[in-house]
């Protein structure tokens, strides 16, 4: 059985989920009813809360199933498992809920990244992810990121030795297809953790699915798809635990959602990198552009047969050597993206109060059909219909080419809907659109600032 912070974890999720599904008034006054009691370690109210509930779940479970609109069912099948399960430990011992956690209090606590060296641009993304719910040098272990590796001057082997004995770790493997189990450094990693009993979560990346895993983790491990339909709340789940293992409080972090869409995107971009012979046309294409100045750099941006996102790499450059430090600013955020506390330029805003949802009207099943906003409310209307593109250029430039617009999930607001009117429109999934014509802009904006910029540079060279 988990610990308390894990026990605690666990009914806050299955309550989300259930919340997330329905609007019924039963079911939405016992998940209170359950999280009350949760956060005050009530076993005993804890219990008749689940049983009502869980009655509720295998009651409504063959529906549930078989909803096309249902994005994660094997959660549901899972929690329909488990939940007897914790009633059962919690009617035999109610201090489940209050127990101080097991291990040796002496011995800090780590989260250790187990990867391949040749995965580093994901693993990358996801210690930048860490770091922003509060993980530090002091409790993450990550080979390859600067800083969170190996110090300089210990001995590989022993410092690792090191990292097994004497920490109480949380291990993290990031598993890819190829490289992971090629590589001798993962294998051992992977054996220590597994003679020892550490508590692991294997992370899949692109491709990699869980019947590939092999050895001491293998595909009997409930591992995390980064590819798998319900990654994003696979992640929160993986944030909540990671937390509560460190004892970090992130309940009131109310950017990390924001955070988690752009490490998705960036993964998605990470796995759509060119081939060798791409990649070296591209940088060919760079020094031509070099070569050639900025006459043809500005012809090619001006036909549309350069990118912009390889004429923002050149203004770079450009800028450094200059040493216009306003403009490389300028070109590496957008570049890289704008962070949430930077200020964002006009062009990377917009509205819309454009919705639709798939679930029920009245009674019949509908698929992907506007929603009204009159049915959101006023007050939060005017606080969702605020969009910002946030992303990289090289993010808004495939998805120009992908011909998609963006989609935001307001699946969080299918209660309001369900209270608005009546619970005749039932939402299974909201989300909130944002026409092609935006993105459109923002590369139209871009593309005169740096072509404004080459041709000033050229103004002063003559």
């Amino acid at each position: 059985m988990p610990n308390e912070q894990i026990l605690k974890t666990k009914l806050g999720a299955f309550a989300a989920l259930l919340r997330g599904y329905t609007s019924d008034p039963m079911v939405n006054k016992y998940c209170d009813l359950l999280d009350e009691s949760v956060a005050k370690g009530d076993a005993g109210t804890v219990v008749p809360a689940l049983e009502e509930l869980s009655e509720w779940l295998n009651a409504n479970l063959g529906s549930i199933l078989n909803n096309s609109f249902t994005t994660h069912p094997d959660t549901y099948a899972k929690f329909a498992n488990e939940v007897p399960e914790i009633i059962d430990q919690l009617k035999r011992d109610e201090s489940l809920l209050t127990q101080v956690p097991q291990g040796n209090p002496n011995r800090k606590r780590m989260v250790f990244i187990s990867h391949s060296s040749k995965d580093a641009s994901y693993v990358k993304e996801f210690v930048e992810l860490l770091r922003k719910v509060g993980l530090t040098q002091e409790n993450l272990f990550c080979s390859s990121y600067t800083g969170y590796g190996i110090p300089t001057g210990k001995d590989i082997f022993d410092f690792l030795k090191h990292c097994f004995t004497d920490y109480e770790l949380l291990v993290i493997f990031i598993i890819s297809k190829d490289n992971y189990y090629s590589s001798p450094a993962s294998l051992n990693e992977l054996g220590t953790a597994w003679v020892q009993g550490v508590d692991c979560i294997p992370i899949l990346l692109p491709g990699m699915k869980p019947g590939d895993m092999r050895g001491a983790i293998g595909s009997g491990n409930l591992a995390l798809a980064l590819d798998g339909q319900e990654s994003k709340y696979r992640m929160r789940e993986l944030k909540d635990k990671v937390c509560d293992f460190l004892g970090i409080d992130s309940s009131h972090d109310n950017t990390w959602d924001y955070d988690l869409d752009n490490f998705m995107q960036e993964v998605a971009m990470i796995e759509s990198q060119p081939s060798e012979d791409e990649a070296v046309e591209s940088s060919d294409m760079r020094t031509s552009y070099a070569m050639g100045g900025n006459d043809d750099l500005v012809e090619r941006l001006a036909k549309g047969e350069a990118s912009l996102n390889d004429a923002l790499f050149y203004l770079k450059i450009a800028a450094r050597r200059s040493g216009d430090e306003e403009l490389a600013n300028w070109v590496d955020k957008e570049l890289k993206g704008y962070g949430p506390d930077d200020e964002l330029p006009e062009y990377r805003e917009t509205t819309s109060v454009q919705f639709v949802y798939s679930g029920f009207n009245g009674g019949y099943q509908v698929s992907n059909v506007p929603l009204q906003p009159s049915f959101i409310g006023t007050d939060i209307l005017e606080k969702v219909k605020h969009v910002e593109a946030r992303q990289g250029f090289a993010t808004i430039e495939s998805a120009l080419k992908a011909d998609k617009g963006l989609s935001i999930d307001r699946s969080i607001l299918a209660r309001v809907v369900s209270e608005k009117t009546n619970d005749t429109v039932r939402c299974v999934s909201i989300s909130q659109q944002v026409p092609m014509d935006f993105f459109q802009s923002i590369a139209t904006a871009v593309k005169e600032e740096v072509i404004d910029r080459l041709l000033e540079s050229e103004k002063r060279a003559d």
